[in-house]
């Protein structure tokens, strides 16, 4: 990784790196990407994607879109340099028993073209004991739109119109084509609208620790 960066926002960590060598990656896997948007796995109407119907698509899949990418060989590369990029996160977050611990990973990816956006969410899975981590692999046109993360305690204080909290009620990171962006998967965060004429292609996952 060229660059990595931890920002403790919120009292949150939120890591942004860079994917080595991402231009001679995607450039050699990027029909393979592509190819993704064209099989079963697409869900264009998918409740988190704001927007008309046809200004987006999602491979919500992981079992799915990892089919496909070991089909063509673009799996081990890509779990490779994001497994750098994760245990990095987790040795700056975690305790150190879970430093060498196993991890599993589902990944999706999202085509939001002119006028898409994503609505406020977050990760969250029922199970309070789990361990999860999400991130982002930012793959094309990425500068069109930021990631934007919610304060936490938003929820807790937003009713009391606490001035240091509504002054600080989200974090605008901007990204750009390789980025990588890791952070706790219960932290909420949106996209903004896509404003070009051009289709914003970022791959997601979501990191079960221990899994």
């Amino acid at each position: 990784m060229n660059t990595m960066e931890v920002k403790n926002k919120f009292s949150v960590p939120i890591q942004k790196s860079k994917f080595k060598n991402f231009k001679k990656f995607y450039q050699t896997y990027e029909k393979d990407f592509l190819n993704s948007f064209s099989s079963k796995t697409i869900f264009p109407t998918h409740p988190l994607l704001g927007g008309d119907k046809n200004t987006h698509k999602s491979t919500h899949n992981s079992d799915a879109f990892t089919r496909l990418t070991k089909q063509t060989g673009l799996h081990i590369p890509l779990i490779k340099e994001l497994t750098t990029h994760i245990h990095t996160y987790i040795k700056n977050t975690f305790p150190k028993s879970y430093h060498s611990s196993k991890f599993s990973c589902e990944i999706w990816m999202n085509s939001i073209k002119e006028g898409a956006f994503t609505l406020t969410h977050s990760h969250k899975t029922p199970n309070p004991e789990e361990k999860w981590i999400s991130g982002a692999l930012y793959l094309k046109n990425a500068d069109k739109a930021p990631i934007v993360f919610v304060n936490p305690l938003k929820n807790l204080f937003g009713a009391l119109k606490c001035p240091i909290i509504q002054k600080h009620e989200e974090y605008e990171i901007k990204v750009k084509d390789g980025d990588v962006i890791i952070f706790p998967q219960w932290l909420e965060h949106r996209t903004p609208p896509n404003y070009s004429n051009t289709e914003r292609i970022v791959l997601t996952f979501n990191v079960l620790l221990g899994g």
